[in-house]
């Protein structure tokens, strides 16, 4: 993650579009709750994350952040304008224009999109799901790591991906085959990130084992950066 960087609950603007109709209901009550949706800001002075609910009450159009640093304004059905006062940091947040609920049945961890818009994403289901990014019709299941699966990028070429996680293993998936290429080791924890490097010949991981490793696609393990108290993400 780079920062400053705020995160919002994904389906905020379903929340927000909900609140309009309660107040516009003949049977809402103004002392209605308020209905509300999370939101975290990170910045270098707050690392670890600002964390708040905004209330969305139902005889108003406006937003509340429970955090005082924040400061939330609904510019629209869609978009929001976040401000931490803490930092001075402001971001526009947009909602989703589309919405896929079948790509797992559990917590996604991983995604990434290529331009030819095959989608790929990771979960604690143990698997990878391929998909089309244009309509979010799943095309294909990887399995073969064991708990949850961290990571998973897509190479420049859009025809391989790689995957990682929890196992420790880094695996290179021919994404027109639907199989596994290449198992690499070389972690001794966790794997929880990874990064691609130019047109995909090397690529970088870091992990809960505090370091950061370079590998090359045939070669496997190439080099090994530094060590840590804590992981690398």
């Amino acid at each position: 993650m780079t920062l400053p960087w705020i995160g919002v609950q994904s389906d905020w603007d379903l929340v927000w579009a909900d609140s309009l109709q309660g107040a516009n209901s003949l049977n809402s009550s103004p002392a209605s709750a308020p209905l509300k949706f999370w939101l975290s800001s990170y910045s270098s002075k707050t690392p670890d994350g600002l964390h708040t609910n905004c209330l969305l009450p139902t005889d108003s159009k406006s937003a509340v952040a429970e955090n005082k640093s924040i400061e939330v304004v609904v510019a629209s059905a869609k978009e929001l304008n976040v401000v931490d006062t803490s930092s001075n940091h402001r971001q526009i947040v947009r909602a989703p224009i589309s919405r896929f609920s079948n790509l797992h049945p559990l917590m996604i961890f991983g995604l990434d999109v290529h331009s030819s818009l095959v989608g790929v994403s990771s979960s604690t289901d143990g698997a990878v799901s391929v998909w089309n990014a244009k309509t979010g019709e799943v095309t294909g299941t990887l399995k073969g790591h064991i708990g949850d699966v961290n990571v998973t990028k897509i190479f420049p070429s859009g025809q391989v991906a790689l995957s990682a996680g929890a196992d420790t293993r880094i695996k290179i998936w021919s994404l027109e085959l639907g199989k596994c290429a290449k198992t690499l080791t070389g972690h001794s924890a966790a794997v929880t990130s990874a990064q691609i490097i130019g047109r995909g010949r090397n690529f970088i991981t870091g992990s809960k084992d505090g370091t950061a490793k370079l590998w090359d696609c045939g070669q496997g393990l190439v080099s090994t950066v530094g060590r840590s108290l804590h992981h690398l993400q």
